[in-house]
Formats: C-alpha cells, sequence, structure tokens
C-alpha cells in the first residue's frame, strides 16, 4: 500500500490499495470492510493525513485479537482526538469572543445581544 516508498501510508494510498483484489480477499477473510480500515486509518492519523506505514501494520494485527487491551486503546484514541478537537474549538470560540468584546468595548457598543 506504500506505493511511493515514503515509510507512511496516506489516505490515497490506502483507498487505492483497498482497489487490490488481493487486499479486498483478505479484508473478507478478516471479516473487515474499507470503512473499518479507514477508521482505523483516523483514529492513527494525528491530522497529518498520513502515518507511518509500520504502526498502521501494528495497529490493523492487534484490531484482529480480542484482546481488551485493543479496545481500551481504540477508546484511548478516540478520547485523544476528541479532546484535541474540543480544545481546539473552544480555543477558536475564546478568541472570537475576546475579539468580539475588544471591538464592542473600542467602539463604546454597550448593548447586550444573545
Amino acid at each position: 500500500m506504500d506505493t511511493d516508498e515514503s515509510g507512511t501510508i496516506n489516505r490515497s494510498e490506502l483507498m487505492a490499495g483497498c482497489q487490490d483484489e488481493g487486499v479486498q480477499t483478505f479484508l473478507q477473510q478478516m471479516n473487515m470492510t474499507k470503512r473499518d480500515l479507514m477508521g482505523l486509518f483516523n483514529l492513527l492519523d494525528d491530522g497529518s493525513n498520513s502515518i507511518p506505514y509500520e504502526q498502521f501494520i501494528d495497529a490493523f494485527q492487534k484490531a484482529q485479537s480480542q484482546d481488551t487491551r485493543i479496545y481500551l486503546m481504540v477508546m484511548k484514541f478516540q478520547m485523544q482526538k476528541l479532546e484535541k478537537i474540543i480544545a481546539e474549538t473552544l480555543q477558536d470560540r475564546f478568541g472570537e469572543l475576546k475579539q468580539d468584546l475588544s471591538t464592542k468595548h473600542r467602539y463604546g457598543d454597550t448593548s447586550r445581544t444573545p
């Protein structure tokens, strides 16, 4: 799947790899779908839209085990992603609010808007 041999895999490479008949057969044997594969990629992606190929393969193998630790790892990744999204959203909102308040104060706007 790492077609450019960069040592990382991106979404395009993953989707192209999923078109391969051998990969499709393998996924069927593993009782996985392309959606499952993309979900795993999304969990591991830190926002750069690429992940180390070895990390992806390792996570894929672990995801196939029925080990409770793996489920906890997946939940941890999901929580970390949610925490990052919430923190970024709050930071953006507070910045907008600060700017709005600064503008209103600068121009003497004391009216209250919801």
